[in-house]
């Protein structure tokens, strides 16, 4: 399977750091993870700081946003927090995010394209390879799921990458429950 590139606009979207629009800016990396734990470690053993969540119970999901704040974002982050404007501070976050989603039910993740269960022997390894090979054909699920830039026009980037790039789509902007947003399949 071929990595994504999430696409999407966000008009208010500037680079602090520049102080100038850009045509494209590093917005987050998703990662698929077990459950609630494995936020709390990118908050407790990491230091990354909880920006918002959103929950899709009716699609299955929730989406935690962390990031790694200095003690000046950590301020305008409380701010924004305090003034119920989690959402706004992570869609003009100037830096990059990590974007962890939980999916509701029993999944089993494996480590980038490892599909191999790490760290375990004999017969508990046989066993979590043995579910993994059941799971392949049904909800199991590559533990990467995209890099996520945001530009001025999705749809124009979208038909550049077409044309000049021959990408494939495996969402396009108006497709889906999700608009504004693509997922370009990167070459391999």
């Amino acid at each position: 399977m071929n990595p994504f590139v999430a696409v999407g606009t966000v008009s208010a979207c500037t680079n602090k750091r520049r102080g100038a629009l850009l045509w494209t800016a590093f917005s987050q990396i998703m990662l698929r993870v077990k459950n609630e734990a494995a936020v709390r470690f990118w908050e407790e053993r990491c230091g990354f700081t909880h920006l918002h969540k959103y929950k899709f119970d009716d699609m299955g999901f929730d989406l935690h946003f962390l990031a790694s704040l200095d003690d000046g974002q950590k301020e305008e982050y409380q701010k924004a927090s305090d003034a119920g404007e989690s959402e706004k501070y992570v869609w003009t976050f100037p830096g990059t995010v990590l974007e962890l989603t939980v999916n509701h039910g029993d999944h089993t993740y494996w480590p980038g394209n490892n599909k191999e269960p790490e760290g375990l022997e004999g017969d508990a390894q046989k066993e979590v390879a043995a579910k993994l090979e059941a799971e392949a054909s049904s909800n199991s699920k590559d533990g990467f799921g995209h890099v996520a830039i945001t530009v001025d026009s999705v749809e124009d980037w979208c038909k550049e990458a077409e044309e000049k790039w021959g990408l494939e789509f495996q969402k396009r902007p108006d497709e889906g429950r999700m608009k504004g947003l693509a997922f370009a399949k990167t070459p391999r």
